[in-house]
């Protein structure tokens, strides 16, 4: 398990604050884009931490910039399920906004890391449709 450096952490932080983004980091692996803030678990290896990164903070950027609105927008996190008409069309258009996420995610990891190869994290697959399915059945 790698663990991030305190420089690591610092240049995190400077990356997010170009976009108007702040970072917390949490002992735990994964991460989560709260609106005004992303968190970043620091458990993982490190090609896992900064792509977590850069998918995180890809979600802030979505947000400011109107992408996938429903889905980046704040206001919606705690009725999101209201938006769809279907349960269905709340998942597919949660995979799509993840993917497209996934791509931007992988370009900020392109232009700030161009050492570490970004991990994909979501596909237009069954396996991803059915984790996002789950997801939201049990929220």
């Amino acid at each position: 398990m790698y663990v991030l450096t305190l420089p690591e952490k610092r240049l995190l932080r400077q990356i997010a604050s170009f976009y108007g983004c702040k970072v917390k980091f949490e002992h735990r692996p994964g991460g989560v884009f709260i609106g005004k803030y992303i968190k970043i678990g620091y458990k993982g290896t490190r090609r896992e931490i900064f792509s977590i990164f850069c998918h995180e903070l890809a979600h802030f950027i979505n947000w400011k910039t109107g992408r996938y609105p429903i889905y980046h927008n704040p206001k919606n996190f705690d009725n999101f399920h209201k938006c769809f008409r279907s349960y269905g069309q709340l998942v597919r258009y949660s995979l799509n906004a993840e993917i497209f996420t996934d791509k931007q995610g992988a370009k900020l990891c392109k232009e700030w890391f161009p050492g570490i190869k970004y991990e994909i994290l979501y596909k237009n697959t069954k396996l991803c449709y059915e984790f996002l399915a789950g997801y939201y059945f049990r929220g």
